[in-house]
């Protein structure tokens, strides 16, 4: 590889390759380039570390960097995304409108390594965004501020997520009839669901404690959805969830006895 175009390419096709990005650092230091140290800060501040007082100095670098240079790093994304988030020297989280993800998509996926995703305002459209074939690839999908119907949770059921292990529908509206067709999600990676501000009930809690597609997460919310007792003493006496390490149930009127039952099994790991 001997261009910018040639390195940007590998590392939006592999966004888990770290090497690629640390060559391009290289790459990018023998030009004088200040992203190259950027990106090679935030490649060691991805990897643990006890030497807390070099991290502090390495976090210190990489604001000032960011605050330098930010504006020129996004600019080919600045009018195709709301917001956007820094990783190992590169954007891998972005939001984005449906309208903008639609319009955007294929230049905001080779710009840069998306490994999340977030969207909103993607009411009956979910069968257009999951298309994308870069889609079934993210690591995070988030989908936020919809009124996701039937067919548009059906529509994510039918994705293979190779490596999804994050999953977010958050102030969806989401009931019983659109939340059930997610238990069939092919979805082998999943550690963290997020189903929080919905209008999730009893039938929704209790069919989620049985399912295979969310057995082996991590961390569960459900905050602010309508679950009451009955749901958290069946979600309780489910075999699932062997390694739970978050359940947050706040804002549901579970009552005395669902919060006891939930904490006898669950002990420190619940919020209510």
């Amino acid at each position: 590889m001997d261009s910018h175009t040639d390195f940007l390419s590998a590392i939006t096709q592999h966004p888990r390759d770290m090497d690629a990005r640390l060559i391009y650092a290289d790459f990018l230091e023998e030009q004088g380039d200040p992203r190259g140290e950027f990106i090679r800060i935030q490649c060691e501040l991805a990897s643990p570390s006890d030497d807390l007082d070099r991290r502090d100095v390495l976090d210190r670098r990489q604001e000032q960097l960011r605050s330098r240079h930010e504006r020129k790093w996004v600019q080919i994304l600045r009018e195709k995304v709301t917001s956007w988030t820094f990783r190992c020297g590169f954007v891998e989280s972005v939001e984005v409108s449906a309208e903008q993800f639609l319009k955007h998509a294929d230049a905001i996926f080779a710009a840069t390594p998306i490994r999340s995703l977030t969207v909103t305002s993607a009411s009956n459209l979910l069968d257009r965004i999951v298309a994308h074939p870069r889609v079934a690839e993210l690591e995070g999908l988030h989908l936020e501020r919809s009124e996701l119907s039937v067919t548009d949770t059906q529509c994510i059921a039918q994705v293979s997520f190779r490596r999804l292990n994050s999953l977010r529908l958050s102030s969806c509206r989401l009931v019983d009839a659109t939340f059930l067709p997610l238990l069939d999600l092919n979805v082998p990676s999943l550690r963290d669901a997020d189903f929080s501000a919905n209008r999730l009930r009893n039938h929704s809690f209790t069919a989620l404690s049985v399912s295979r597609a969310f057995h082996g997460i991590t961390e569960l919310n459900v905050m602010a959805n309508e679950i009451r007792q009955t749901g958290a003493q069946q979600f309780a006496g489910s075999p699932g969830f062997p390694d739970l390490e978050l359940l947050d149930i706040r804002g549901n009127p579970i009552g005395r006895s669902g919060a006891r039952a939930l904490f006898e099994r669950f002990g420190q790991a619940l919020r209510f």
